[in-house]
């Protein structure tokens, strides 16, 4: 087989018509060398010398997913399918050599030098390839989609269910308002019993009102009256969703709320 056509699809090959330094000499076989479990150190390779693995393709892999959990720039500077150099990048004393060990597809680490002299590259050009975070703006698009339909999903799904019923089951003497259109949501008036109590035992008596856009998928205005606690700390006190702010919005959420916590005459 011709080693460039084995390398011609590899972006990081780098053509070497040089042989191994001196200092990759076969190792000796007489003794029981560690292996390679592609299924468990994967997750995590860490190389040693005279380490096995099964294939050259299992090397390239085990280096690239290194380089990509490091955020190194590994290169193969010799790259065929009898041996396979790695080095870091430009300066960086980070190197492994392997070879062949026999008539098998059985490759050896001949040669490591673990440490990196480079700083962590968070752009890293295995990452994406190999972790599979590279992807097309298609992709992109249709994901984004798909997370907004869970998401909206669920936002259904809770509208769906009795929220005013459950509200009053769990927070008894709270006021709900709910304003239909021809069986349309409208508008949604919220007091929860403890922040009525707490606003007319704990509170000084004066109300502060603002609104905002909501941007969830339901859009509208939120419209929120707040108090002022004890400790000089804003206390929320009641709060509607509505389609609009305009002065009929305003009116329902203030009288809603003057008849809810009882609002008298405020010339004291």
């Amino acid at each position: 087989m011709d080693r460039h056509e084995d390398c011609e699809e590899d972006p990081d090959f780098i053509d070497s018509d040089r042989d191994f330094e001196s200092e990759q000499d076969d190792i000796e076989y007489d003794r029981n060398f560690p292996e390679f479990n592609f299924d468990q150190d994967m997750r995590n390779p860490q190389f040693e010398v005279g380490q096995i693995l099964s294939s050259t393709a299992e090397f390239r892999e085990a280096v690239r997913m290194y380089d990509a959990l490091n955020g190194s720039n590994v290169k193969f500077k010799a790259n065929d399918e009898r041996r396979v150099q790695g080095i870091c990048k430009l300066g960086c004393q980070w190197r492994i050599w392997a070879s062949r060990m026999d008539a098998s597809e059985r490759m050896q680490v001949k040669s490591y030098t673990s440490e990196h002299t480079c700083s962590r590259d968070q752009f890293n050009r295995h990452l994406k390839k190999d972790l599979h975070t590279d992807i097309s703006r298609n992709v992109a698009w249709k994901m984004r989609r798909y997370a907004k339909e869970i998401l909206v999903g669920s936002l259904h799904e809770q509208f769906r269910r009795s929220y005013a019923a459950e509200v009053l089951r769990t927070n008894v003497g709270s006021m709900i308002i709910i304003a239909l259109q021809e069986q349309i949501f409208k508008e949604i008036y919220v007091c929860l019993n403890y922040c009525k109590a707490g606003f007319r035992d704990g509170c000084r008596m004066v109300v502060g009102v603002n609104g905002c856009h909501l941007r969830g998928s339901f859009r509208g205005i939120m419209l929120i009256a707040v108090g002022i606690d004890t400790n000089d700390c804003i206390y929320p006190v009641a709060y509607v969703v509505v389609e609009k702010e305009n002065t009929a919005s305003w009116r329902w959420f203030l009288t809603s709320l003057s008849e809810d916590i009882s609002i008298g005459n405020g010339m004291g």
